[in-house]
């Protein structure tokens, strides 16, 4: 079977209000359950290999979709969020080759787990969020840029260069820039970004009908819904 195969084609269409951030958790997210970092292997009874492991995802410096998955619970690093009414993904970007591997290593791990608790760790935070039962779905989505309807403004690559991107795009390249520790330039970024030698990778989150299963597992991270 091509890998390729493992991705579905998405439904969903370009001309709705898409929202996309890096420092939220996304709005299919019944219930959102703050953990620090360092509380993280206690809270879920996990042991020192799992403990470190989440260390490893916070110090890879390559492009591609950061997440560990143990068991039934899935740990995604620093994700892109992206909403509209109707649906909710979870994104990042990487090599083809980097994100072929990443969707045999989730769908391997699909195999028996019809939804995963899922945690992210959102950019620029230190604590991760539960934010439920969520069923995964590799999906195949048009590629994002015009669908954002956002601002172009240019972006400084050095004193003579600048590049014309919308308000996202410069978001998506200023968050490769800091993964790959500024190896790379701000204009080579772009440059792969739009050869596609860096492609989006997505997995859309559902939680419906997966409430009692969150707030099953919520109450064992003493989860409190406010009021």
């Amino acid at each position: 079977m091509s890998p390729w195969r493992l991705f579905k084609p998405s439904t969903l269409g370009e001309d709705m209000d898409w929202r996309m951030a890096t420092n939220r958790t996304p709005k299919c997210a019944e219930i959102v359950c703050p953990i620090p970092w360092a509380w993280l292997p206690q809270r879920l009874g996990l042991d020192e290999d799992a403990a470190s492991s989440f260390i490893c995802l916070s110090q890879m410096d390559n492009f591609c979709f950061r997440v560990q998955i143990i068991n039934e619970m899935a740990f995604v690093y620093e994700p892109f969020s992206l909403d509209c009414s109707s649906a909710s993904l979870i994104l990042d970007w990487g090599a083809l080759e980097e994100n072929l591997t990443t969707a045999r290593y989730i769908a391997s791990k699909m195999k028996g787990h019809p939804f995963f608790h899922t945690f992210i760790l959102p950019t620029k935070k230190d604590v991760w969020y539960y934010i439920g039962a969520q069923a995964w779905t590799l999906t195949r989505l048009f590629p994002i840029w015009k669908t954002l309807g956002d601002r172009v403004s240019a972006l400084r690559c050095s004193v003579r260069l600048a590049i014309n991107l919308s308000k996202s795009k410069q978001k998506v390249v200023s968050r490769l820039e800091v993964r790959c520790c500024q190896k790379l330039s701000t204009q080579d970024i772009c440059q792969m970004l739009d050869d596609r030698v860096l492609a989006q990778f997505c997995v859309e989150v559902s939680s419906t009908s997966l409430l009692a299963h969150s707030q099953a597992f919520g109450e064992k991270l003493d989860y409190r819904k406010s009021t």
